[in-house]
């Protein structure tokens, strides 16, 4: 195998291990907060928000200051600090030291994947770039699907359980990083020559804009479901951890699978109308969400986000690596754009869902989606039509 495709195999599996790890952090972070420590729903949507909004603050302000580092060191240096941080926590029960850890847990976090997707889509354009995106998008979201089962087991007995086996994970991981980069090197995996002159950014702007403002929306629904419903499947349902983990699992299954099924195919980025469509059913299923309160219908709404998700994001991915020469830069704006989603998500899904109740924080969630998408409907119309009345004038003169 080809050296720098053997590279994007192993990092595909750091991927794995990495968001896997994460995410079963996140869910472990929630039962320790909520039920080890005793605090309130608010309380635990605001420590999800915390490292969220560091970890953006992070793409924003320390990505840009590093951006001659290697990528292995960013990488390594990323789960070495979250790897600290969450040992850290585990040794208090003070809400206020817990906050703190968890924004160093953040702040650290913010170097994992813009250098991860910078180190596989240097160089690439067009059919590959899509191909292996699609592939990195099924590794880290086959990390999310098992990690919830995995988590929800060890909390049953001591969330602390969960945190550990995060904690050996970033070890995994911290090796593996350093193999790949003695072994593949990180020079740029180039298939084709590309010159940025041949794709200007400007063409891709609309679709750029409009894919981030759909990875906002979707992270934002996404961290509902990974930070909300846990404590409603709990409280108001009567759930087991377990039975809410196998439905956290059986959406990121789907996703993963689904991500491979994008990878094959291109039509559905061509148009700006399939980015509000894929918006649409965003909308309609947090309408399902909100009305669903048995576990059939519960499968069946967290299905259904489980094949828009990987649509949504993958424009977002696709469009902010397309086009440009400065892949880096545009996947930071990316990642910045899903944190957004998960500040908001988690931030205001606690205090929401804390003073009215899970369906209200629902159909809250769905007016603010419609919102966003008359508005992206109303500029799409109105730069269409701008666009046909230069054409015109460009024809008459």
């Amino acid at each position: 195998m080809h050296t720098s495709r053997s590279r994007v195999v192993a990092l595909n599996i750091v991927s794995f291990l990495g968001q896997g790890s994460l995410y079963m952090m996140n869910l472990a972070f929630v039962y320790y907060i909520r039920y080890t420590i005793g605090a309130s729903a608010f309380a635990v949507g605001a420590a999800g928000a915390l490292y969220n909004l560091t970890y953006l603050l992070g793409c924003l302000f320390i990505i840009p200051r590093l951006a001659g580092r290697r990528k292995s060191f960013l990488i390594i240096t990323a789960f070495a600090g979250m790897g600290l941080s969450v040992a850290l926590l585990m040794l208090t029960h003070s809400l206020a030291i817990i906050y703190l850890c968890l924004a160093l847990y953040g702040a650290f976090m913010s170097l994992v994947w813009p250098s991860v997707e910078g180190w596989l889509t240097e160089g690439l354009e067009g059919k590959l770039l899509n191909k292996v995106l699609s592939y990195f998008s099924f590794s880290w979201s086959f990390g999310v699907a098992v990690s919830p089962v995995i988590a929800s087991i060890f909390s049953v007995a001591d969330s602390r359980y969960a945190l550990v086996a995060g904690e050996v994970l970033f070890c995994a991981i911290i090796a593996l990083v350093l193999f790949i980069s003695r072994r593949y090197g990180e020079e740029p995996y180039i298939e084709r020559n590309w010159k940025a002159g041949n794709r200007m950014e400007e063409e891709k702007k609309d679709e750029r804009i409009m894919g981030w403002l759909g990875a906002v929306s979707v992270y934002f629904v996404l961290f509902l479901t990974l930070n909300i419903f846990p404590m409603h499947a709990l409280e108001d349902l009567g759930m087991r951890e377990e039975t809410s983990g196998l439905i956290l699992s059986l959406r990121g299954t789907i996703s993963c699978f689904f991500f491979v099924v994008l990878s094959r195919i291109q039509w559905w980025q061509r148009s700006k109308a399939r980015i509000l469509l894929s918006q649409m059913l965003l909308l309609a299923i947090t309408i399902m969400m909100a009305l669903s309160s048995s576990i059939p219908l519960l499968v069946l709404s967290f299905s259904s986000f489980a094949l828009v998700f990987p649509v949504i994001y993958s424009l977002s991915a696709y469009f902010s690596a397309s086009g440009t020469a400065d892949k880096v830069r545009t996947m930071r704006i990316h990642e910045v754009m899903l944190n957004s989603g998960s500040v908001l998500g988690c931030l205001l899904g606690g205090a929401v869902y804390e003073n009215l109740s899970y369906r209200g924080l629902w159909l809250a969630t769905g007016a603010v989606l419609l919102a966003v998408i008359l508005a992206e409907t109303i500029i799409f119309l109105l730069r269409g039509k701008r666009g046909d009345a230069l054409k015109a004038s460009g024809e008459r003169g």
